[in-house]
């Protein structure tokens, strides 16, 4: 076999290689990129909730499948449509994430794997319809808080009445909501007297399943004994060295300072426990501006 022939040979068995993988290995019909100023967690927190972020009427998304803070496999209905998305976050640097959705038409992969190199067609305009969107919703979220910088911090032991409370992390606002006049009344009626910021403390945090458990605590002067109540308890808090950021925001959302201490502790190398405690500055039945709500996050060192 001369050369010439050997090369063109090699080069064929390449373009059969590559025709083999693109249609039918490659598990993806069309991909797209961009980046993100929000931690891999908020933006992994955000698809989580998102139900197309268009009306529910037209589309809907299932979740299939998840890998905490690094990928999300949903699927996307459209009229008849099944359209299977794989997500990707990928930390480039300490403020930037790159947001990475392959689609596939399940029914018409191959139609699609043929089509969409040469031509615009009706599934990658919804495609880059529906990248465009979400990109829109996380820069529009951002909007809603900020996180500060991050120090190592001494977290002191404080003596609180508290309740212990479980659910989904997305209703640990509204069960602080809900018991804060039960524990203001405990105290107001046991003469109790309040002596700092009512503070949370996560017991329990099941990342796969955003399942957590925390101690709703107010501090209070010590005491030796205790009025009786079924609901509440007392105790003496940890003090903890631990990593600290400050949040400004709703506290509905705090736990985005969460994602951005482990963010930090990974990339730096620093064994956390992953039981964030949050201190709250303002009460938020006052309202106002929610960016000056404050809140101390603090992430215990192993």
């Amino acid at each position: 076999m001369t050369l010439k022939k050997g090369l063109k040979y090699g080069v064929s068995i390449i373009v059969i290689l590559i025709i083999c993988w693109y249609f039918f290995i490659k598990n993806y019909d069309y991909q797209i990129t961009f980046k993100s100023s929000q931690t891999p967690g908020s933006i992994y927190t955000n698809i989580l909730g998102w139900n197309n972020f268009e009306n529910a009427n037209i589309k809907a998304v299932t979740t299939l499948d998840k890998k905490p803070f690094s990928e999300i496999f949903q699927q996307l209905k459209i009229n008849d449509t099944l359209i299977d998305i794989h997500w990707e976050f990928k930390i480039l640097n300490d403020s930037t994430t790159k947001v990475i959705g392959r689609f596939k038409d399940v029914e018409h992969s191959f139609k699609q794997k043929l089509l969409v190199p040469f031509t615009k067609t009706d599934f990658v305009k919804r495609n880059l319809y529906t990248m465009e969107s979400v990109r829109h919703s996380l820069n529009e979220f951002n909007k809603t808080y900020k996180i500060g910088l991050i120090e190592t911090s001494n977290l002191n032991s404080k003596f609180c009445v508290y309740i212990p409370v479980e659910c989904k992390m997305s209703e640990k606002a509204n069960n602080m909501i809900r018991n804060v006049s039960f524990i203001m009344n405990f105290i107001r009626d046991n003469n109790l007297k309040l002596v700092g910021d009512p503070f949370l403390e996560i017991t329990k945090w099941d990342i796969h399943n955003n399942d957590i458990a925390f101690d709703f605590c107010f501090p209070i002067e010590s005491i030796t004994e205790y009025p009786e109540s079924p609901e509440l308890k007392f105790k003496t808090s940890k003090a903890l060295p631990s990593l600290k950021t400050i949040f400004n925001g709703n506290y509905r959302i705090s736990d985005r300072a969460w994602f951005k201490l482990l963010d930090y502790s990974n990339q730096n190398k620093i064994a956390v426990d992953s039981l964030p405690i949050e201190i709250y500055k303002n009460d938020p039945h006052g309202g106002g501006d929610e960016l000056k709500w404050e809140a101390e996050i603090y992430m215990p060192l192993k």
